[in-house]
């Protein structure tokens, strides 16, 4: 593979890195970087973090595009690509990585860490984004795309944008990881890049209701529901055989669904829908329970029919 070796003092004069990162991690002069100034075009994986460390600089600089027919990591480099990005799975810098064309991923985007830098000028197109960044920029995020934010930031929301808390609802149970104490702790997404390598689901939901739950559970609608039983003289109303009122708890707002005096859940904006059965069945099916009342109740209220409570 053909490549040189540039200071970074030469990168500044012949690529304006200026102009595409931040000075987070410049060394101002002692670091090198490895220069393609020429499309590039790879069979299989490619871990340019690995090619760093072997010939011992901090990032690669690519002028033109980049295509990776597997996976792409740049986990641990400072990466430049001054054109369009393509690959299967890509897993993003923990330092700083800048895109200045498009990013074109047909499995999962991921990765990162809360210091890391992410930046893609024009589209970003996946099926799957779950970040981990302290700050990221796109240019537009494909209509389609779905994200996951693991540290609860608002800077990158697609049209279907899920926190870390939700994900053991959206994604199907062979994906999960549990802690010690047997809580949900997240994905694993070696595991899951291989279900999309074959082509296979990894949702636990249909776009149908994937459209419904991104419609309903926003922080809008939160505020629109409290805002809505705040007003009330009653402490609760009663819809779909709930009861459903304003529950505080530690300066926390939540709305509590009840039937028959025992609190079967509660929404709060934070952590989204919390079903309290014991049983792993009972809580999936009080949770769907408690979604649909939701969203009737942001549809009665959206239509003017609360008087009808």
């Amino acid at each position: 593979m053909n490549f040189e070796i540039i200071s970074e003092t030469e990168a500044w004069d012949r690529y304006d890195l200026f102009s595409y990162w931040s000075v987070d991690y410049f060394s101002f002069g002692k670091n090198n970087f490895l220069a393609f100034d020429f499309a590039v075009s790879i069979v299989g994986d490619w871990n340019v973090s690995l090619l760093c460390e072997q010939h011992k600089v901090a990032g690669v600089i690519i002028n033109g595009d980049l295509t990776v027919s597997g996976h792409f990591d740049m986990s641990d480099s400072l990466d430049l690509i001054k054109g369009n990005l393509k690959a299967r799975h890509v897993c993003i810098s923990e330092k700083e990585a800048c895109i200045t064309g498009n990013c074109i991923v047909s499995g999962l985007v991921y990765g990162g860490w809360k210091h890391g830098i992410f930046t893609v000028q024009e589209e970003i197109h996946a099926p799957f984004l779950i970040y981990e960044v302290d700050r990221v920029s796109f240019g537009r995020i494909h209509p389609d795309a779905i994200t996951i934010d693991h540290d609860f930031n608002s800077g990158c929301k697609g049209n279907y944008t899920y926190f870390w808390h939700e994900l053991n609802y959206v994604f199907l149970p062979k994906l999960h990881v549990f802690a010690s104490d047997g809580s949900f702790s997240g994905l694993d997404l070696s595991l899951m890049m291989e279900v999309l390598n074959h082509n296979e689901p990894v949702m636990n939901i249909t776009p149908r209701k994937l459209r419904m739950y991104q419609d309903c559970f926003s922080t809008e609608n939160f505020d629109k529901a409290y805002g809505y039983l705040s007003t009330l003289l009653n402490p609760f109303i009663e819809l779909d055989g709930f009861e459903v009122s304003i529950l505080d708890v530690d300066q926390t707002s939540r709305l509590d669904f009840k039937k028959e005096g025992y609190s079967l859940g509660f929404i709060s904006k934070e952590r989204g829908i919390i079903a309290l059965a014991k049983r792993q069945q009972d809580n999936d099916q009080n949770r769907k329970a408690i979604e649909q009342t939701f969203c009737n109740l942001i549809n009665f209220i959206e239509s003017g029919r609360v008087d009808n409570f």
